[in-house]
């Protein structure tokens, strides 16, 4: 999007991320993790903040105290919320390891309101946080986009219209095909476990 030059490096968890190199860079064993030199960060927000500090990314991560106060607000309220599509639906296919849920059910009713606030924050104006993109875009998109029948066909938003126009509208983003490669060679495997295990779109 941006235009940084960088060096990505494919990590496939677990097995690659409890290896004792990665370790040595993230002892929760997580991905991502920002090596810039001799420092390296971890966290997903960390490194978008890290980042649109370090080059003065201000359109992304807005220096007006209220208008990154907004972004703020999303990035912590989407660890427990917008991050819980993605725990619920793509895990099953993906990371059966980390399911959480007895009842997949009733998982999925609890996503619903979260969309609903995300659907009426898109209604009140054209982005997550207001007018401008901003990284709490990028991060909802992460959860949300990779569900869609663009990728892993995991998600029906139908029932929410100003999300699947924010959605249409991140996906003409600069970057957006290039930086989404690796999900596209997912597409087939997911497809394949899909059907192995009976699993159709949910409809939230």
């Amino acid at each position: 999007m941006k235009g940084v030059q960088y060096e990505f490096k494919a990590v496939m968890p677990p097995k690659e991320t409890h290896s004792p190199e990665f370790l040595k860079l993230n002892p929760s064993a997580t991905v991502p993790v920002l090596v810039d030199d001799d420092f390296v960060l971890s966290e997903s927000h960390a490194i978008l903040t890290y980042l649109c500090n370090k080059y003065q990314w201000t359109d992304l991560y807005p220096t007006d105290l209220q208008r990154r106060a907004k972004v703020d607000h999303y990035l912590n309220w989407h660890h427990t919320n917008t991050r819980n599509i993605s725990m619920t639906l793509f895990v099953e296919v993906f990371r059966p390891d980390l399911i959480t849920y007895k009842d997949k059910d009733a998982a999925i009713q609890k996503l619903k309101p979260v969309l609903a606030i995300i659907e009426g924050w898109l209604t009140e104006h054209k982005y997550i946080t207001g007018s401008q993109l901003t990284i709490a875009d990028l991060s909802a998109y992460a959860e949300i986009g990779q569900l869609t029948s663009s990728f892993l066909t995991l998600a029906d938003y139908s029932a929410y219209p100003n999300l699947c126009k924010w959605i249409s509208h991140m996906q003409t983003q600069p970057g957006h095909d290039s930086s989404h490669k690796g999900l596209l060679k997912l597409k087939g495997f997911a497809e394949k476990r899909k059907a192995k295990l009976n699993i159709i779109p949910a409809k939230l």
